[in-house]
């Protein structure tokens, strides 16, 4: 009896220490939700696996068993876990970096000033409509049209210049005055202008368009064509008119009287806009011109004085600005080239140097006053920090994956080459068509006749030997290698140039013309180095890549449910399979 209550007793304890060490073993289920793996104590969730398995869409044709595919689905959804819990914690230490808050600083620089210009200055100009109504009436002048005419004419050049005697120059004038009356007659008669203008005109431009010369405003033409068009009805011609190009025959086609563009809607919001954008530059500017002038500048007038001297050292100061920004000598060298082009200027002062250096100051200056207003702290400013403290914490935990300074020697690269010489050395080079002959002269006829143009595969199907479904193909060698071909049939060949024909050459089959007709050329150790020392260099980032990730899982706690792993059915096996692993959601 005793021995039975100890029985009792044992097995209550024994199940006590059952549900002690369960309720410290992982939870698979928690508030519903199946859990299909941890990953250090980050639940995957059986929903998510799922999305995970739909998404890498298994190919019916994969030879590996259901549960070696969901295993290779759940190790790489741990992986990109693993990598995305680095950037997380690459993230947070960013975070409280000082060193790195200054980058970001820097990095939000642009942004922050682009933001003040807007609150500060674009959103506080403003063009009333009676702005904008002034400034019309005050620039009416840009808003008229003035009176235009579109004519055609015909005209008649005087075949004669300045270095002809002055009884030349006069015969030839009465000539094309002469031949311009008549064309006006024509014209007045009732004969259509466009064809006088195409058959008569000197004008090569509006000739060959009819004589038209569309529309156009004073100012455009010299002055006797320009007097007599605009003073011309609509469908008048005119007699000849002499300028110096000769005598025009002129018609006018269309007039439009001077037009004032109204003050509409659109109009106005065009002023609007472009008076708006001027006092924005003005506000700009005298807000840049005011901070230059009130801020404190302490100058090394020693460096500016001798500013070539090679001793100075790129972080030595050359101004400290309002007691806290300095700028550096090396910036102050880079822009000092580009001040003086700016300027046109071959050398600068020490008031020039000066200027330059509040010019510079300005950014620093704005920076600070965007700091001190807080616009650093604003909700966006705020937004595309974090954006980009999380790309800097990717970039760094992509960087940990790489080989770090490596580079292969050049024994490396020798050795990568001899290994692979069949990636780099060309086995059957030439492309060759041939025709074989067992008479020399014959061949010797063939070659001449292919060398002065007759098509090689037409009299290789002509006098190739064999039957006629042999010509058919047996012309064409396709590649062929050294070792596949007679020495002189392959030394003939691969003398040629590509297109040329050889003079007939004899082996042991006979007498071949032979044709190259490509040329498949072998890489040298040189010409590929770059290529494999990128190869190398990918190599080696595959490798820290995969070693990375071995660390990761060796340091992480991983649990896997099996069992609910070996539940889940795959219920797709079609079309290609997709490596990418979906975000969990």
């Amino acid at each position: 009896m005793h021995a039975k209550k100890q029985l009792i007793s044992f097995i209550v304890i024994l199940i006590g220490v059952s549900a002690i060490l369960a309720s410290c073993g992982p939870k698979w289920q928690i508030e519903g939700r199946r859990i299909i793996a941890y990953v250090n104590e980050e639940p995957i969730h059986y929903a998510t696996f799922d999305s995970v398995m739909k998404d890498r869409r298994v190919s019916s044709n994969y030879s590996k068993t259901d549960m070696e595919i969901k295993k290779d689905a759940l190790n790489d959804y741990i992986d990109e876990k693993l990598i995305e819990q680095q950037v997380d914690s690459v993230y947070h230490a960013l975070k409280t970096n000082p060193e790195f808050d200054e980058k970001v600083h820097d990095y939000l620089e642009k942004p922050v000033l682009k933001l003040m210009y807007q609150k500060e200055i674009a959103e506080v100009v403003e063009v009333t409509d009676e702005e904008a109504q002034q400034y019309y009436d005050e620039n009416i002048d840009r808003y008229t049209l003035p009176e235009q005419v579109r004519a055609s004419h015909v005209l008649i050049k005087v075949d004669a210049d300045s270095t002809d005697s002055s009884s030349k120059i006069k015969a030839e004038e009465r000539k094309a005055k002469k031949e311009a009356e008549e064309v006006y007659r024509k014209a007045k008669a009732g004969e259509d202008f466009a064809e006088l203008a195409e058959k008569y005109s000197d004008d090569p431009g509006s000739g060959k368009r009819g004589g038209d010369l569309g529309f156009f405003g004073r100012g455009r033409m010299v002055s006797e064509f320009e007097e007599k068009a605009f003073s011309m009805e609509e469908g008048e011609i005119s007699e000849p008119v002499k300028s110096q190009f000769g005598y025009h025959v002129i018609k006018v086609v269309e007039k439009k009287p001077e037009e004032v563009k109204p003050f509409d809607e659109t109009r106005k919001e065009q002023i609007i806009q472009m008076e708006k954008a001027r006092k924005e530059r003005e506000m700009a500017q005298a807000f840049v011109d005011s901070i230059k002038e009130s801020a404190d500048y302490q100058f090394n007038e020693e460096l500016l004085n001798n500013d070539e001297d090679t001793t100075w050292t790129s972080d030595t100061y050359v101004m400290i600005i309002n007691g806290r920004d300095t700028l550096k000598y090396a910036e102050y060298q880079e822009q000092k080239p580009k001040y003086m082009r700016f300027k046109s200027i071959d050398s600068l002062s020490i008031d020039d140097k000066k200027d330059m250096l509040k010019t510079l100051a300005v950014t620093p200056i704005l920076t600070q006053i965007a700091t001190d207003k807080g616009y650093y702290q604003d909700s966006t400013m705020v937004e595309q920090a974090d954006q980009f403290t999380k790309t800097q914490a990717r970039n760094r935990v992509e960087d940990f994956q790489k080989a770090k300074d490596y580079e292969p020697s050049d024994s490396a690269l020798q050795a990568y080459f001899d290994e692979h010489i069949n990636e780099f050395v060309v086995e059957k080079p030439l492309h060759v068509y041939h025709i074989i002959f067992t008479d020399s002269s014959m061949a010797a006829i063939i070659a001449d006749s292919l060398k002065n143009g007759a098509d090689f595969v037409e009299m290789a199907k002509r006098y190739y030997p064999g039957e006629p479904e042999i010509r058919e193909v047996a012309y064409d060698l396709d590649f062929i290698s050294d070792k596949e071909m007679p020495q002189p049939f392959w030394e003939a060949a691969n003398s040629l140039q590509v297109g040329e024909i050889s003079d007939p050459v004899k082996t042991e089959w006979g007498w071949h013309v032979i044709k190259l007709v490509s040329r498949k050329r072998s890489k040298t150790f040189e010409q590929v180095k770059s290529r494999i020392r990128n190869a190398l260099i990918k190599e080696a980032d595959e490798k820290a890549e995969e070693e990375y990730m071995e660390r990761l899982r060796a340091n992480a706690d991983i649990k896997i449910n099996e069992g609910l792993l070996e539940e889940y059915v795959i219920t797709e096996r079609s079309g290609p399979i997709k490596k990418k692993i979906s975000e969990e959601g």
